[in-house]
């Protein structure tokens, strides 16, 4: 029963056009490979936590190549499927993951460095988070709620 209820999701759409996908998956990318450049100065320090600050945008960075572009990693045998499983998440899951894995860094390590490489990540948690909100109504709806006089009283109401 639960893979029907999938398969009717993924049949009935889920509200976000063709280029928003894609617009999401490029700066995903792009996000992957800002942090990983920025994660590399962050090596080159003194302190531990802008160390560990490093170490965890590395993984932030592979996680956003792995989640987004999957055909980068098919060495691995589990790219597949992991990226069907991704698939079939929310956006808005998705986006409330990228956002609180790209402050932890920045929590660690408040650089300028750690800041400029997480606010990729962040900005692609930002845009899965738009594209769960769904496909604005068109503008002969939006008149009708607009007029304000389309509503029903329940039955519990009086006249």
């Amino acid at each position: 029963m639960p893979s029907q209820d999938i398969e009717n999701q993924v049949q009935k759409g889920d509200g976000a056009t063709w280029w928003c996908k894609l617009l999401a998956k490029a700066v995903g990318v792009i996000a992957a490979i800002v942090c990983l450049i920025f994660a590399i100065s962050n090596f080159i320090t003194f302190h531990i936590t802008c160390l560990a600050a490093g170490i965890i945008m590395v993984f932030i960075s592979a996680i956003l190549i792995l989640f987004e572009a999957p055909i980068c990693c098919m060495f691995f045998e589990r790219t597949k499927s992991i990226s069907d499983w991704l698939d079939r998440r929310k956006y808005w899951h998705k986006g409330l993951f990228y956002i609180i894995i790209s402050i932890i860094p920045v929590i660690l390590c408040p650089g300028f460095s750690t800041f400029i490489g997480c606010i990729c990540p962040f900005a692609t948690g930002v845009i899965y988070g738009l594209m769960s909100l769904g496909k604005k109504a068109d503008r002969g709806e939006m008149l009708t709620n607009a007029e304000g006089n389309n509503f029903t009283k329940f039955e519990n109401q009086g006249d």
